[in-house]
């Protein structure tokens, strides 16, 4: 064994690592996602904003985006560049967004944005922005962040899988397949399969699109 690395305080659920082999990201119970430097064996930045355990975690090879989700049915999407450059401890300044539902009865929020190219007064250049696309209704179990940074697929214990991008529009919800809990989700080496396993006892198989367009198309091809 090389090194054991203590920062935690509850169960360590999933890791991932970085590419070039430096850092380790890990996801845990604690709802806290640590960025862990490798090399000096020490815990370098603690990411937080969920409000339950935390059970996947995953990080594009360009470094650009951490992905972590939990039992809070919430997905997190943290800037890798913020997390290494501000190595404090208990920190939400590396959180760009996350994609949950709203509690019962509220409506979640659009924020009005100009428009660019309205050559009228400032009042009247403001527009709703899109509105977010949202979350899963259930604990999200796995996460899979494709590693050019152009989406990135979650599971979830509302029986779906989702392909989202790092905006956080939905480009694919894949929910007519499993009928219960998705606990795992994965990519083959190419890129163009995607995997789903399930508490009902099946293993579902999709073909993904060559582009993040096509994902609006993703269909499953057969289910074991």
């Amino acid at each position: 064994m090389v090194a054991t690395l203590l920062g935690h305080w509850a169960a360590v659920n999933d890791l991932c690592w970085a590419h070039g082999n430096e850092y380790i990201v890990s996801a845990s119970t604690d709802c806290s996602v640590i960025v862990w430097d490798v090399g000096a064996r020490e815990l370098f930045h603690v990411c937080l904003g969920h409000t339950k355990p935390v059970l996947a975690v995953g990080l594009d090879a360009s470094l650009k985006y951490i992905v972590s989700a939990g039992e809070d049915c919430s997905i997190i999407i943290w800037s890798w560049e913020i997390a290494v450059r501000d190595p404090s401890e208990g920190s939400s300044a590396a959180l760009i967004r996350t994609l949950q539902q709203p509690p019962p009865g509220k409506k979640k929020s659009r924020r009005p944005v100009a428009i660019a190219d309205d050559p009228t007064t400032a009042e009247a250049q403001q527009e709703l922005e899109p509105e977010p696309e949202l979350g899963h209704t259930g604990p999200v179990r796995s996460i899979v962040v494709d590693r050019t940074a152009r989406y990135f697929i979650s599971a979830s214990d509302d029986g779906s899988v989702c392909i989202w991008n790092f905006r956080g529009k939905r480009l694919a919800q894949l929910n007519e397949t499993h009928i219960d809990d998705v606990f795992c989700v994965r990519v083959n080496a190419n890129r163009k399969m995607l995997a789903s396993a399930a508490r009902d006892k099946t293993l579902a198989i999709y073909q993904l699109g060559a582009t993040t367009r096509e994902m609006h198309t993703t269909n499953c091809m057969f289910v074991m």
